[in-house]
């Protein structure tokens, strides 16, 4: 009889300690911060490190595009992604309603140094994701190593804007035609994380 209470109490201990550690996890998935939508609203700098005049002109050209081409481009700068960046862009891309197929994210945080550059399946033609990863290694990851977030931002969302543009065959407002994006790679396996 002792036995059987000492294995039921062992069984009981171990299945408190399971939901314990389930609902552990479910919490700090739930206290990933995710900005408020808002219209015409296209950059959510929660972290606030992108110069306010930066981010108005950025946040003007991102509307620019979807009217002219319907793609939705979102830019998210986050404290901490609190784990992994890609499921972090994945919950933002659920959450936000980008489309799945015609949209871009860039998320990124200065504290734990991490980018991302997530693109809808439309877009894969004309970003791939060795594309991807060469925007980012040559207009924002440069610019980060410098500290200097709202350049990276800057740079990068202007270099995805020449691609679509370009795919779109589109004018965008304030749009630089110097910004140059080129495939290095046949592979377009690469990751797009850095």
């Amino acid at each position: 009889m002792r036995k059987k209470r000492i294995t039921s109490y062992a069984l009981f201990m171990v299945v408190i300690i399971l939901v314990s550690m389930i609902t552990g996890c479910t919490t700090s998935v739930e206290k990933i911060p995710i900005p408020k939508i808002e219209k015409d609203v296209y950059i959510y700098d929660d972290d606030n490190i992108i110069d306010d005049d930066v981010e108005k002109t950025l946040n003007k050209m991102l509307v620019e595009l979807e009217e002219k081409t319907e793609v939705e481009f979102s830019v998210v700068s986050v404290e901490s992604v609190l784990g992994s960046i890609e499921d972090y862009a994945n919950n933002l891309f659920n959450t936000f309603g980008i489309d799945k197929d015609n949209g871009v994210l860039l998320l990124f945080s200065q504290s734990d140094e991490k980018v991302i550059l997530k693109i809808g399946r439309e877009l894969k033609e004309c970003l791939t994701d060795s594309e991807c990863g060469q925007i980012l290694d040559d207009y924002f990851v440069p610019y980060q190593e410098d500290d200097d977030y709202t350049k990276a931002t800057e740079m990068t969302v202007k270099a995805v804007l020449t691609v679509i543009a370009e795919e779109y065959e589109v004018n965008i407002q304030g749009l630089e035609t110097d910004i140059s994006v080129e495939d290095d790679s046949d592979d377009s396996d690469d990751k797009d994380d850095k």
